[in-house]
């Protein structure tokens, strides 16, 4: 899946026939999670910490403090509950290189 412009599905090898609400799901599912991944891919946030949070392992509060950027916005940062929140304060600051989105 490309995570910018169109979000066009790339088939692999293995996928056959993947119906499209499947394919309509998974974009919803990287459109509402984008600030985690862009947060990795710029290196402001470990991998590991979106799977322990998207798998129940990792509340957003501890997921967020290890932001590169925490200590200077701890204040901010520890107010927001959802990822949503999350994204809407990365915008507003120009924290996360979000590549479009």
């Amino acid at each position: 899946m490309d995570l910018h412009s169109d979000w066009e599905y790339i088939r692999g090898r293995e996928d056959k026939n993947v119906p499209a609400k499947d394919i309509k799901e998974m974009k919803q599912f990287f459109r509402d999670n984008i600030v985690l991944f862009a947060a990795v891919w710029d290196r402001q946030l470990p991998e590991s910490d979106i799977e322990d949070y998207l798998e129940g392992d990792m509340e957003l509060s501890d997921l967020v403090q290890d932001l590169t950027f925490y200590a200077e916005y701890s204040a901010k940062l520890d107010q927001i509950t959802t990822i949503e929140e999350l994204e809407e304060f990365c915008r507003k600051n120009q924290l996360v290189n979000l590549y479009g989105n």
